[in-house]
């Protein structure tokens, strides 16, 4: 479909408008990384793409995953690293 335009350009195309609203702002780097913080804040590290979901930041848990997962994100836009399984552990006991 990108190669023949795009979908903006087939939905003007067709006469197809989307509804007042119907769109979403773009969720750039810049947006995820301020979400990544938030969360970071409130829990102390950046969990995992399922809880990430589960907490309500479903765009920024799709982003960590484009990015090879939390740890990967962290370390690309210097963000302190998620405890390890074993960090946790002895932070239990």
């Amino acid at each position: 479909m990108v190669r023949h335009g795009g979908v903006e350009y087939w939905r003007e195309e067709l006469g197809m408008f989307p509804e007042p609203g119907a769109t979403r702002p773009s969720y750039g780097t810049h947006r995820a990384v301020e979400d990544a913080r938030e969360l970071i804040d409130r829990l102390g590290f950046l969990p995992n793409t399922t809880r990430v979901r589960a907490l309500g930041f479903p765009r920024l848990a799709t982003r960590i995953q484009v990015a090879g997962g939390t740890k990967a994100f962290c370390r690309l836009h210097g963000l302190p690293q998620p405890p390890s399984r074993a960090q946790r552990d002895r932070d239990q006991n």
